[in-house]
């Protein structure tokens, strides 16, 4: 065989191959691996290491045909069966992809890669523990692969073992500094852990490596959001749209964290939302036809999509209107639920027991579970995230269900057009916002909220100030809504009733650097850290207990409080709340409406500052209105869950009834 002008053995032919190979010259490796194919069709070495080499250029279907016919001569080569593993994996199928991987070690029992390959097939099969003893195994035989250590950090991450994780993404850097990919994982971690500044510096130094990974703007964006820098998150979104246009977590978070400006404007975002729907349309392919019988009076299948369905808010609102679906034994509605998030909790579980169906469907692509939802011949879909995390909006543009709604976690339009209808009241969303939504506007008739009751059995305490002999005003909510506008107003609320005092409760205050940048904030408004109480977060349990310390619950804005105002409620405390024009901003009007508080909700910014004063001096009015409060609050709309099961089920019958009278949508 002549090579390069050279008359070479097959073998030489071979292994000059793979050294232009392993130096990156693949077109010249490629010629060769032809040439000796040309030569001689069957030689299993030739089809393999071409194999290889068409799989690192991403021509994984070449690479399986290649390794295929190399396999037929060479059954027993553990290093092709380990490729041919990899190839397996890319084409998704994950069983004959770890079949290969344990076929590689029962031939080579110290392979070290096939052992790393076999535990990333066990990490994507939630098989953790399983993945983790590969991963060490690995380790073991070959200390200074660095890929291992990362996919044991990625692993760790998973299992919420972080400061684990941290370490094992370290061990990873010091073998491969230049990682933009380890960087990111590794500040994506810091961020979990609430330690800002790591997680900000291991953010740059992957953008600094790699100035175009969209998946590093995007997360620096999250954490910039976490620390209150809203336009500087907004930027790193849209340089990560800039790169990866299709990058719709970014999209998602961008429009997200557009809520907590306190000058958004509504047709921006709208305007936002649209191109979001426009996109994530070009990437589906829509269902026009589905196989649901148009039987107005039948059973309905209900699917919940979110990745939310346990110890988070959206599980405490929706357990309990379930429970009563369950409860009630009607049969006219059933719930099958697609879980986007593999971890589960007691809550999880309860829920699970109230759903005719539970499918996890974390990384399933969105063709893929809208095939499934099809097939599932699923009457109306309800989307539970909007643009929170683990949503999946782009997969509602595939139309997998002849009705598509979208509830409970999100206060904005989603921006896709498949989305038929969206739910709410008339409290948090007057005629005249309409407009603002791409979705039909269906209102129910009192609340579009319910809680469940908490499981924490913590008591009411008594008003605190009796004893303080000065009030305690509080807020628990996410750190990032207390913006400049609202610390203005609170220190002007503070300035107004000498020696009170502020109760800041967040996960964000747990790191010193956001603490120390609060402190500073109300400074500038000239309120002394004296008056500042700042706590990180705790357990549930004693997260309930902390309300003991407040006597008045202050709601930000223009993002008010949801989830945090009803656990106030429940804890006896009141939360004062300044009424807006948006869906968001109109979240806390709704909640005092329904429990029976009219008179906490302000109109201006100087009403609300006045309200605070009236309330804050009448100590004996708090402490009654506290011992009451629970009652009242399980008394009201807000937490009888049967009265909104019901009205809900109206309301889903309502749609799926104008759907039937029009057959020309049926197939």
């Amino acid at each position: 065989m002549e090579i390069n002008g050279k008359v070479t053995s097959v073998n030489e032919a071979i292994q000059i191959a793979l050294a232009h190979h392993q130096t990156g010259d693949f077109s010249a490796a490629e010629n060769i691996y032809k040439h000796i194919l040309d030569v001689d069709g069957t030689n299993s070495a030739a089809l393999h290491l071409y194999g290889a080499l068409a799989l690192q250029s991403g021509n994984v279907e070449f690479a399986y045909e290649l390794m295929s016919q190399s396999l037929q001569i060479n059954p027993d080569h553990a290093e092709l069966h380990c490729n041919f593993g990899v190839a397996l994996k890319m084409k998704g199928r994950l069983a004959e992809a770890k079949a290969s991987f344990i076929r590689a070690l029962d031939l080579k029992p110290d392979y070290a890669q096939a052992h790393s390959n076999l535990g990333t097939i066990f990490h994507e099969q939630r098989e953790f523990d399983k993945a983790l003893a590969s991963f060490k195994a690995a380790i073991a035989l070959d200390p200074e692969n660095g890929d291992s250590y990362f996919n044991q950090g990625l692993t760790l991450h998973s299992l919420q073992k972080l400061p684990e994780s941290v370490i094992a993404y370290q061990r990873a850097l010091a073998l491969k500094p230049d990682s933009a990919l380890v960087h990111t994982q590794l500040g994506t971690v810091f961020r979990e852990l609430r330690q800002f500044d790591n997680a900000e510096a291991d953010f740059r130094k992957a953008l600094q490596i790699d100035p175009n990974f969209a998946g590093a703007h995007n997360n620096l964006g999250e954490l910039l959001r976490d620390k209150g820098q809203l336009e500087l998150a907004l930027e790193s979104y849209r340089r990560a749209l800039d790169i990866q246009p299709d990058f719709f977590v970014a999209r998602s978070n961008f429009l997200f964290t557009s809520n907590y400006l306190p000058k958004a404007l509504a047709e921006i975002q709208l305007s936002e939302a649209r191109n979001f729907g426009e996109l994530v349309r070009f990437y589906a392919h829509p269902f026009d036809q589905w196989p649901n019988s148009p039987n107005p009076h039948r059973k309905l299948r209900i699917g919940l999509v979110s990745g939310d369905l346990r110890s988070h808010p959206v599980g405490f609102f929706i357990e309990s209107i379930l429970a009563s679906h369950k409860q009630d034994g009607s049969g006219t509605v059933e719930y099958i639920a697609y879980s986007n998030h593999y971890l589960d909790d007691d809550i999880s579980r309860r829920i699970q027991g109230y759903c005719h169906d539970w499918r996890l469907v974390e990384g399933i692509s969105d063709a893929r579970l809208a095939r499934q939802i099809h097939h599932d011949r699923i009457d109306i879909l309800i989307d539970l995230s909007g643009h929170t995390a683990r949503n999946r909006l782009p997969m509602f543009a595939w139309k997998p269900a002849p009705i598509q709604v979208t509830w409970l976690g999100y206060f904005a339009t989603t921006g896709v057009q498949e989305i038929d209808y969206i739910l709410a009241d008339r409290w948090s969303l007057p005629n005249d916002e309409e407009h603002h939504f791409t979705e039909k506007v269906w209102h129910l008739p009192e609340t579009r909220l319910c809680f469940s009751v908490p499981n924490e059995e913590v008591p009411v305490s008594a008003l605190p100030a009796l004893v303080n002999n000065h009030i305690t005003f509080g807020c628990f909510s996410n750190l990032s809504k207390v913006n400049d506008m609202t610390i203005a107003l609170w220190a002007g609320l503070l300035a107004a009733i000498p020696y009170s005092r502020l109760l800041l409760k967040s996960r964000q205050l747990d790191d010193l650097g956001m603490r120390q940048k609060t402190v500073g904030l109300f400074a500038s408004y000239g309120i002394t850290a004296d008056r500042l109480l700042l706590e990180g977060a705790v357990p549930r349990k004693a997260y309930f207990a902390a309300y003991h310390r407040v006597d008045i619950m202050l709601d930000t804005l223009p993002f008010p409080g949801g989830t945090t105002t009803i656990e106030a409620l429940w804890m006896g405390v009141p939360v004062l709340t300044l009424a807006g024009e948006s869906f968001l901003e109109r979240q806390g009007v709704s909640l005092l409406i329904n429990a029976n508080l009219p008179d906490w909700i302000a109109i201006t910014p100087d009403d609300y500052i006045a309200r605070a004063i009236s309330h804050a001096s009448n100590l004996q009015q708090l402490a009654n209105l506290r011992g009451n409060l629970r009652q009242q609050l399980l008394t009201s709309t807000l937490f009888n869950s049967t009265r909104l099961a019901f009205k809900l089920e109206v309301a889903l019958r309502g749609m799926w009834v104008r759907w039937c009278d029009q057959p020309s949508q049926q197939a």
